[in-house]
């Protein structure tokens, strides 16, 4: 075995560990995620929000958990070789698409998992007269929270189909 192939094989192998940890972890952290409240009633949601002790330590771990897939699924680009064939080109955008969706989860999460807590919490202790001012500022880090989903989604999705288009197309591409 050269150097190269026992390098594909730990990262294989580092791979095969991340993508369901993370899987793991992120359903765990979501499970736990306070989300009693109907989601279009933003005040009910903001004082949960608020009242949420452990909001943002829950936001890392998704975070994490969502880092570990796509470190997952990084190792998977890298498990399928580098042949000039067409799954080779559909496993370079399924790459990229892969840490464009990393990076946009990373923003999903600074923003609900850091702004949108700060917000609530300022809503929630805002002194008379400043509450709507508050209230207004943390709906619209909220609005922007459901953007960033949006496309998180969209670009998971993308990801998604891309890898499962380079497997379709090649099943004998896959290192082993």
């Amino acid at each position: 075995m050269n150097a190269r192939m026992g390098a594909e094989v730990i990262t294989t192998r580092i791979g095969a560990i991340a993508l369901p940890l993370g899987v793991i972890l992120l359903v765990a952290s979501t499970a736990i995620h306070p989300s009693r409240e109907a989601p279009m009633d933003n005040p009910a949601v903001f004082m949960e929000y608020a009242q949420s002790q452990g909001w943002i330590a829950l936001h890392f771990g998704q975070w994490f958990g969502i880092l570990l897939i796509i470190n997952g699924l990084v190792a998977l680009y890298y498990s399928i070789t580098t042949k000039p064939e067409a799954n080779a080109a559909v496993a370079r955008f399924g790459f990229a698409a892969a840490l464009l969706t990393g990076a946009s989860l990373t923003m999903l999460q600074a923003v609900d998992g850091v702004a949108l807590k700060w917000a609530v919490d300022a809503w929630a202790s805002a002194p008379a007269g400043g509450e709507v001012a508050a209230f207004s500022a943390a709906q619209a880090l909220r609005w922007t929270e459901y953007s960033l989903q949006s496309y998180s989604n969209i670009l998971l999705g993308l990801t998604f189909i891309l890898y499962g288009l380079t497997i379709a197309l090649g099943p004998s591409t896959l290192a082993g």
